[in-house]
Protein backbone atom coordinates (compact mmCIF):
# COMPACT_ATOMS: atom_id res chain seq x y z
CA UNK A 1 0.00 0.00 0.00
CA UNK A 2 2.32 2.60 0.71
CA UNK A 3 4.46 1.98 -2.56
CA UNK A 4 1.54 2.71 -4.59
CA UNK A 5 1.13 5.99 -2.30
CA UNK A 6 4.65 6.62 -3.45
CA UNK A 7 3.95 5.96 -6.75
CA UNK A 8 0.58 8.44 -7.11
CA UNK A 9 2.37 11.32 -5.29
CA UNK A 10 5.56 10.70 -7.83
CA UNK A 11 3.11 10.85 -10.65
CA UNK A 12 1.07 13.66 -9.04
CA UNK A 13 4.27 15.64 -8.59
CA UNK A 14 5.71 14.90 -11.95
CA UNK A 15 2.13 16.34 -13.63
CA UNK A 16 2.58 19.25 -11.08
CA UNK A 17 6.45 20.12 -12.74
CA UNK A 18 5.24 19.70 -16.30
CA UNK A 19 2.26 21.88 -15.68
CA UNK A 20 4.17 24.29 -14.47
CA UNK A 21 6.69 23.83 -17.19
CA UNK A 22 4.20 23.95 -19.89
CA UNK A 23 2.85 27.45 -18.80
CA UNK A 24 6.34 29.49 -18.30
CA UNK A 25 6.87 27.62 -21.65
CA UNK A 26 3.72 29.52 -23.13
CA UNK A 27 4.37 32.73 -21.48
CA UNK A 28 7.76 33.10 -22.88
CA UNK A 29 6.13 31.78 -26.60
CA UNK A 30 3.50 34.46 -26.04
CA UNK A 31 6.13 36.63 -24.62
CA UNK A 32 7.86 36.12 -28.00
CA UNK A 33 4.88 35.93 -30.89
CA UNK A 34 3.58 39.63 -29.69
CA UNK A 35 6.56 41.40 -29.06
CA UNK A 36 7.41 41.80 -32.97
CA UNK A 37 6.98 45.58 -34.10
CA UNK A 38 3.87 46.11 -35.88
CA UNK A 39 4.00 46.70 -39.47
CA UNK A 40 2.70 50.67 -40.22
CA UNK A 41 0.58 51.01 -43.02
CA UNK A 42 -1.21 53.74 -44.68
CA UNK A 43 -4.62 53.71 -46.22
CA UNK A 44 -6.56 55.65 -47.88
CA UNK A 45 -10.51 55.17 -46.46
CA UNK A 46 -13.05 56.35 -48.50
CA UNK A 47 -16.43 58.31 -47.02
CA UNK A 48 -18.69 56.26 -45.57
CA UNK A 49 -22.28 56.26 -47.26
CA UNK A 50 -25.29 56.88 -44.79
CA UNK A 51 -27.57 54.11 -44.21
CA UNK A 52 -30.61 56.16 -43.49
CA UNK A 53 -32.70 53.17 -46.15
CA UNK A 54 -31.76 50.59 -43.94
CA UNK A 55 -32.82 52.58 -41.04
CA UNK A 56 -36.08 53.76 -42.01
CA UNK A 57 -36.80 50.05 -43.12
CA UNK A 58 -36.06 48.83 -39.26
CA UNK A 59 -38.17 51.69 -37.82
CA UNK A 60 -41.16 50.82 -40.46
CA UNK A 61 -40.85 46.87 -39.37
CA UNK A 62 -41.16 48.27 -36.33
CA UNK A 63 -44.35 50.11 -36.59
CA UNK A 64 -45.97 47.66 -38.41
CA UNK A 65 -44.90 44.20 -37.23
CA UNK A 66 -45.96 40.80 -38.50
CA UNK A 67 -48.31 38.86 -36.95
CA UNK A 68 -46.70 35.16 -36.97
CA UNK A 69 -50.50 33.23 -36.29
CA UNK A 70 -52.00 35.45 -38.67
CA UNK A 71 -48.93 34.42 -40.98
CA UNK A 72 -49.84 30.62 -40.28
CA UNK A 73 -53.55 30.83 -40.54
CA UNK A 74 -53.35 31.87 -44.02
CA UNK A 75 -50.99 29.29 -45.27
CA UNK A 76 -53.55 26.56 -44.56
Amino acid sequence: MKKTKDILIFIFALIVVSAIGYGIFLYFYVQKRYAQSPVNKTELVSKSQSRSGLNSNLVAFLDNPIDLLDFVLTLF
